[in-house]
């Protein structure tokens, strides 16, 4: 199921909205067919099963990460199309399933005899995680449960204000839970080495565990980076920075993944086994740290795909042999979404446009366009034309008439060696942009729009 959220998501990305439905709907309707292994106290309201009956069942597996991956979808489905009548369709389903999240994890709100919290304190009760079978108090699973239902809060809000906001009051207090019981079990956790000699705390994938699991799966596809991925850490507190530290330095860099580490700190780095479903670059995007974005995401290109077939495999022991699906959708999926989130990525009310994009991409002459494409926020398109032999670059950007993001955020990263100087909107000097991040920020408004913006030399 959490595959098929992945191909569901780019597919609302691409505007194609009603096949992203077909592919949705059979998990939602059959809501509650089939448990999976877990010890909750009720499973009916569950994302998980496409079970119709005793001769056809298609579940796959058992991983618990499915119930909040699936919520987390239906609601962005939602965002994309901003259909109130499918909405209103769903609900019923959707608030079964963020209550089963509330209900259920209220079974581990337990305290030891001196009052302090178990370890697992609110979090979803033991269960698998994904392949690996065994049970486990998994900081994944919460991490996207948390996201299904905050994105769920957000969305049903918009039909039934009483209802979205009780459900954002539950979002808030299970994000606490889930940050509380990831910064206890780091503190009992030995702290990790880095390659420059310093230490940093680390947070193990699950609780009580004080250190290292067993397996890539464990420790890196589902490790802590899905504490930053789905929002229970900000990208940039210092707990993220601590994460991706460990990541680059050691996990990525073990026998566990692909890399070693004095000779493929470069060209491997970044990256592990399944490098599409580590989501590094959005997370270094929204870091502000472009570069760190770009090695993740080619280097995650470079090791998945076949040009021969013009298709990726699942997942990479080792460069050029391939294992798994040798045609795995939802893994170029992934993959496309990260390019797409280099190119429009929603951030808070805004939009950023061209906010991945390499420094050669403004290189004279080269060309960027985007037309027409759908956002949580309506439809948007830009063209970047780049005339830096002659010192600035030309940008049109569209905006749809249904588009409500508060803001736009271009972002036009030149060669190193030049600054924005100034910026014409429409023939008219304009004033709202960073020249040292290259980014021009303008207010939303229907209809096409002329940016110019012109450079400087500088000394470095």
């Amino acid at each position: 199921a959490n595959e098929t959220a992945i191909q569901v998501r780019f597919l609302d990305m691409l505007g194609l909205h009603a096949r992203a439905w077909r592919c949705l709907k059979p998990i939602i309707e059959l809501q509650g067919s089939k448990a999976p292994p877990g010890r909750f106290r009720d499973t009916s309201a569950i994302f998980h099963g496409v079970r119709v009956d005793r001769e056809h069942d298609y579940t796959h597996s058992g991983y618990n990460l499915n119930h909040g991956w699936i919520l987390w979808t239906a609601a962005e489905h939602y965002f994309f199309t901003r259909d109130k009548n499918w909405l209103r369709s769903v609900s019923s389903h959707m608030i079964r399933a963020a209550d089963w999240i509330v209900q259920e994890r209220q079974s581990t709100k337990r305290h030891f005899e001196n009052d302090d919290p178990v370890p697992e304190y609110g979090l979803l009760p033991a269960g698998q995680l994904e392949d690996n079978e065994d049970f486990g108090y998994w900081f994944a699973v919460n991490a996207y449960a948390y996201r299904g239902l905050r994105a769920a809060a957000e969305a049903l809000s918009e039909i039934d204000s009483d209802t979205g906001s009780h459900l954002r009051k539950e979002a808030d207090d299970y994000r606490k839970d889930i940050r509380s019981a990831a910064l206890r079990a780091m503190a009992k956790a030995p702290v990790v080495s880095l390659r420059d000699g310093t230490f940093v705390p680390a947070i193990p994938p699950r609780t009580p565990l004080h250190g290292r699991d067993l397996g890539w799966i464990r420790n890196i596809l589902y490790g802590p980076l899905t504490l930053i991925d789905c929002g229970v850490f900000e990208a940039n507190e210092p707990v993220a920075t601590w994460i991706l530290e460990d990541y680059e330095d050691n996990l990525f860099m073990s026998d566990e993944s692909m890399g070693v580490p004095e000779r493929d700190w470069f060209s491997r780095g970044g990256i592990t086994l399944q490098p599409n479903l580590v989501n590094t670059p959005v997370v270094y995007m929204q870091r502000g740290q472009v570069a760190q974005a770009l090695r993740a995401f080619y280097n995650s290109f470079a090791v998945s795909y076949y040009p021969d077939v013009s298709a990726f495999t699942e997942w990479v022991p080792s460069l050029g042999l391939g294992g798994g699906p040798f045609f795995k959708t939802s893994d170029e999926a992934a993959f496309l979404t990260f390019l797409r989130m280099m190119l429009v990525r929603e951030e808070g009310d805004r939009v950023c446009l061209d906010c991945g994009a390499p420094r050669r991409w403004l290189q004279p002459g080269a060309v960027t366009e985007i037309e027409e494409a759908p956002t949580y926020f309506g439809h948007i398109g830009f063209r970047i034309e780049s005339h830096l032999d002659d010192g600035f670059v030309d940008a049109d950007i569209t905006c749809g008439a249904d588009l409500t993001a508060r803001d736009l955020e271009l972002h036009l990263r030149p060669e190193k060696g030049r600054k924005i100087s100034s910026v014409q909107v429409d023939g008219t000097q304009w004033k709202i942009f960073d020249a040292e991040s290259a980014t021009v920020t303008l207010p939303t408004r229907a209809g096409r729009r002329h940016l110019r913006v012109e450079y400087q030399q500088t000394l470095y």
